[in-house]
C-alpha cells in the first residue's frame, strides 16, 4: 500500500468517526467497509474472486481491467 493510499484510508476512517460523533466501534467500521466493497462490486469497478488460502477458501477483490 502506497503512502498516499494509507493517508486516504486514515482520513476516510476519521471522517466516518467524525460523522458518527465519535461513537464508533470496530463493527461499525467493518459495516462501512463491507458496504463500500459491495457498492464497488455492483458498479463493476472491482470483482470478487475466490482462491485457496492457507486453511480455507479466501476472497480477494481485484480491480477490473478497463482495456477492451
Amino acid at each position: 500500500m502506497k503512502n498516499t493510499e494509507k493517508v486516504s484510508l486514515v482520513s476516510s476512517v476519521y471522517n466516518i468517526i467524525e460523522n458518527r460523533k465519535g461513537k464508533v466501534t470496530a463493527k461499525h467500521l467493518e459495516k462501512e467497509v463491507r458496504y463500500a466493497l459491495t457498492r464497488l462490486v455492483r458498479e463493476r469497478k472491482i470483482k470478487r474472486t475466490r482462491a485457496f488460502g492457507i486453511n480455507r477458501i479466501d476472497y480477494f477483490y481485484v480491480v477490473y481491467n478497463n482495456e477492451k
